[in-house]
């Protein structure tokens, strides 16, 4: 009967590789990270000069799961006058929809995915109309949190299925103050500054 024999160096060696193998294979799934760089999101606010308020925190950017519908955008006034409305565009530069043909066939545009969010009386987003004594202000030095309502959450993820868009088209998120009305009959509109009747509230 043929016996074979090894050596003891040989043993050594198989022994030493085989554990420097498992050590590899533990820290791969203890620490992914060094395997493959998680994602990261970023929200970009598109500012314009004299800007009566500004984004003071983003929260549950970053999250892992459920991420759009825990987000929240908190929003403080840093002008002297109380605002009673805010308009933001919340849009995906990223998450192209395809082509429609619009007119007479000759041009095409590509419509990017985005919706909208306020705060205060929709009517108010005429910046002519001035504010009642019951509407609420926010006002200097106050915040508001928008969060995702589960209208455009489910909304967003019924896109991103129907036109078959990966996850990674939602990380760059562009937030742009499209109106903002001081409910006196002035305010900001794409960030213009609106000069109408000015009269006390």
């Amino acid at each position: 009967m043929n016996r074979r024999i090894v050596s003891a160096p040989l043993i050594l060696k198989s022994s030493l590789f085989a554990a420097c193998l498992a050590s590899l294979l533990v820290a791969g799934s203890l620490r992914p990270g060094l395997s493959q760089s998680p994602r990261e999101r970023k929200l970009e606010v598109r500012t314009f000069t004299r800007m009566p308020v500004r984004v003071k925190e983003v929260r549950n950017l970053q999250k892992e799961k459920d991420w759009f519908r825990d987000l929240e955008i908190e929003v403080q006034n840093i002008s002297k006058h109380p605002i009673y409305f805010i308009s933001i565009a919340i849009k995906f530069p990223d998450m192209k929809l395809p082509q429609e043909v619009v007119g007479d066939g000759s041009d095409d545009i590509r419509t990017t995915a985005g919706f909208t969010l306020s705060y205060g009386a929709s009517r108010l987003s005429n910046v002519r109309q001035l504010a009642a004594p019951d509407d609420p202000p926010l006002n200097p030095g106050e915040t508001y949190v928008f969060t995702m309502p589960m209208s455009r959450v489910q909304g967003l993820e019924s896109m991103q299925r129907m036109y078959g868009l990966s996850p990674q088209a939602a990380d760059k998120i562009h937030v742009e103050f499209s109106i903002i009305s001081l409910g006196d009959g002035t305010g900001y509109v794409g960030g213009q500054r609106m000069l109408y009747s000015k009269k006390k509230v």
